[in-house]
C-alpha cells in the first residue's frame, strides 16, 4: 500500500517537472529584439524628459514669489515749435525714463499651487 501511494507522489512529481511543461520557450527574432529596445528606449527617455520638466516646472513655479524689475525709457525730439490753442510749447528735448519692482504680496494661492 505504502509503495503505491510513493509510487503514485513518484509519478505525479515527474509529471509536474517535467521540462516542457515548466517552462515555456520564447523565441525572439533579432528584429523582435531590436524593436523590443528601441521601445524600451523611447519609453526611458519620455519618462526622464518628463522628469525634468516636473523639475523645471517647480523652479519656474518658484521664481514667481521673487520680485520682478521692469525698466523703460522714451525719448522725443521736436525741431519746430508746437502751438496749442495760442500758447507755444517748447518740447526740443523730452526725456522720459521709469524703472518698476513689483513684489507678488497675494495670488490667490496660485503661486502655492504652482509649488
Amino acid at each position: 500500500m505504502k509503495s503505491i501511494k510513493h509510487g503514485g507522489l513518484l509519478v505525479a512529481f515527474l509529471l509536474l517537472c517535467h521540462p516542457s511543461w515548466s517552462q515555456d520557450k520564447l523565441a525572439l527574432s533579432l528584429s523582435d529584439c531590436r524593436h523590443a529596445a528601441a521601445q524600451h528606449s523611447e519609453d526611458l527617455a519620455k519618462s526622464q524628459n518628463a522628469v525634468a520638466q516636473a523639475e523645471l516646472d517647480r523652479k519656474i513655479a518658484a521664481t514667481y514669489m521673487l520680485p520682478s524689475i521692469q525698466g523703460s525709457a522714451t525719448g522725443l525730439y521736436v525741431l519746430p515749435d508746437i502751438d496749442m490753442m495760442g500758447v507755444d510749447l517748447l518740447m526740443r528735448g523730452t526725456y522720459m525714463a521709469g524703472i518698476n519692482l513689483v513684489q507678488p504680496v497675494y495670488a490667490g494661492g496660485k503661486i502655492a499651487a504652482g509649488r
